[in-house]
């Protein structure tokens, strides 16, 4: 019935089969995830009504192993099922956010098995990822990564978990949306201090030239910015005391103030 539907993806436990049905190639390489495949198998298990002796094609398809009880209630019940297995890991959570000038992707398991490692990858089209981390197999729990250098815009991190037999399985895909504001450029030391250069910190990507002016508006130091940076140093030694503006330019404009004393 949905055999090849890749774009299929529904729980089916609903479904009341009678006792002559077929399902030799109903599911096999259909689009259900892990949680909507175990929510299947959950949904017959329980039927008291469902019949016994059938041959379940569910090729490639895999579910959590909380779900494991469920398939072996219908074998139990005389069927043979075709399937691509428990699911290495159980993934109770996947997300990014932004936070200050990063994005801090995180996910969390309940349960791993035969598993090796996470990659994280980045993108800025959706399309096209290249490889930003790697987290090694824990067990369970949680994992954190960051992405230091994030661009202005849409930013896509994918997550994709590899079998100790070099299987993977696709994760997920989150977008977060990078609008960073003037708070997240920092200045230290601020008061500037005569016997050290202050840096200016900033996410990568937005700004191409940094100016220093006076209280007047008059430019003192001009330096130019490029994609990959993220801070840069101003002398500050030579200046007197006073009242200075940092003024960042680019895709976003930042006005910070900086005082010598």
């Amino acid at each position: 019935m949905f055999y090849g539907a890749t774009s299929f993806n529904q729980n089916l436990g609903t479904w009341q089969l009678n006792a002559n049905v077929d399902l030799k190639s109903m599911i096999g390489f259909a689009g259900l995830s892990a949680e909507n495949y175990g929510l299947t198998l959950k949904g017959w298990a329980q039927n008291p009504n469902i019949p016994t002796g059938r041959a379940l094609g569910a090729n490639n398809l895999k579910y959590n192993a909380d779900a494991q009880q469920y398939r072996d209630i219908l074998t139990n019940k005389g069927w043979t099922i075709t399937d691509g297995g428990v699911l290495p890991v159980t993934l109770v959570s996947f997300t990014a956010k932004v936070q200050e000038n990063t994005v801090k992707i995180t996910w969390q398991t309940a349960s791993e098995a035969n598993n090796s490692h996470f990659i994280v990858e980045k993108s800025t089209d959706g399309i096209h990822f290249r490889n930003l981390a790697k987290a090694d197999a824990k067990g369970a729990g949680t994992y954190e990564v960051y992405d230091r250098q994030p661009v202005y815009g849409v930013n896509y991190y994918r997550l994709t978990q590899l079998d100790n037999d070099g299987a993977s399985t696709d994760c997920g895909v989150r977008p977060v949306n990078f609008s960073v504001q003037s708070t997240a450029v920092k200045i230290y030391p601020n008061p500037a201090i005569s016997s050290q250069s202050t840096s200016v910190n900033f996410p990568a990507g937005i700004y191409n030239k940094a100016e220093l002016t006076n209280i007047t508006g008059k430019t003192i130091h001009t330096i130019l910015i490029n994609a990959q940076q993220q801070s840069i140093g101003i002398e500050t030694a030579a200046l007197p005391a006073g009242m200075y503006f940092i003024r960042l330019s680019g895709q976003e404009n930042a006005v910070k103030k900086l005082v010598k004393q």
